[in-house]
């Protein structure tokens, strides 16, 4: 499953988490291993303040996602996903930064 596979199998996940106001603006994808687009990906979002305030901690905000991104896909798609990254929404410009760092 290449990227924009990728992207099309997450719509629902997208749409779930902004149905809730769990996340503003669009998923963003990196290859977990720069440079083999046969891998998984990084999943990178935003989330909305005003529920992230809502939560004790990120780790609560982030499980829900985990909740949601499993209702939503499957198995294979899943597969896919190296791990969840998310941004405050005053983080913004981080989020669009590579997230990696070249070798030396």
């Amino acid at each position: 499953m290449d990227k924009q596979e990728l992207v099309a199998k997450l719509e629902g996940f997208k749409q779930a988490c902004h149905d809730q106001g769990y996340i503003i603006g669009d998923l963003y994808l990196d290859e977990a291993y720069p440079g083999d687009s046969s891998t998984s990906y990084v999943v990178k979002m935003i989330v909305n303040k005003t529920w992230r305030d809502t939560l004790s901690s990120p780790g609560k905000a982030l499980s829900r996602l985990l909740d949601v991104l499993f209702e939503t896909t499957e198995a294979k798609t899943r597969e896919k996903v190296f791990t969840l990254c998310i941004y405050n929404e005053d983080e913004r410009d981080l989020m669009k930064l590579p997230s990696y760092r070249p070798a030396a």
